[in-house]
C-alpha cells in the first residue's frame, strides 16, 4: 500500500514539475511577446537595435540556396547596416529581408514565417 501512494507521489511531482516547466515557457514567452512588437524582419531588427539591446544576441536564419537545408544562420553582431530592403553584414554580403524566416533572441523564437521548401 504504502507503495502505491508512493508511486502517486511521484506522479504527481512529474506533473507538477511538467506544469511549472509549461509555466515558465509560457512566461518566457509572454515577456518576450512583450518585449518585440514588429511582425517584419527589418522592424524586427531595428527595434532591437533602437530599444538599446545588443544585436549580438541574436541568430538569424535565412534562405541560402546551395547551403544544408538551404539555411543559414548568422549571429546579429555580423549586422553591419539594417537597410531598407536588406541588411548588409561586416563580410558585405546583402540578405534581403524576405529571405529571413526566423529570428531568435538569446535562444527563443521571437520571429517566425513558414517557408515552402
Amino acid at each position: 500500500m504504502s507503495t502505491h501512494n508512493n508511486l502517486i507521489g511521484i506522479k504527481d511531482m512529474v506533473i507538477y514539475q511538467i506544469t511549472d516547466c509549461i509555466i515558465i515557457h509560457w512566461i518566457n514567452w509572454i515577456i518576450m511577446n512583450q518585449l518585440f512588437k514588429s511582425d517584419h524582419p527589418r522592424d524586427m531588427l531595428n527595434e532591437i537595435k533602437w530599444k538599446g539591446f545588443d544585436l549580438g544576441r541574436c541568430e538569424i536564419y535565412y534562405i541560402h540556396r546551395g547551403a544544408p537545408n538551404n539555411t543559414k544562420i548568422i549571429s546579429g553582431s555580423s549586422i553591419k547596416t539594417i537597410g531598407r530592403s536588406f541588411f548588409e553584414t561586416s563580410e558585405g554580403t546583402s540578405i534581403p529581408y524576405h529571405r529571413i524566416f526566423r529570428i531568435d533572441f538569446d535562444g527563443k523564437c521571437i520571429y517566425k514565417r513558414r517557408i515552402d521548401r
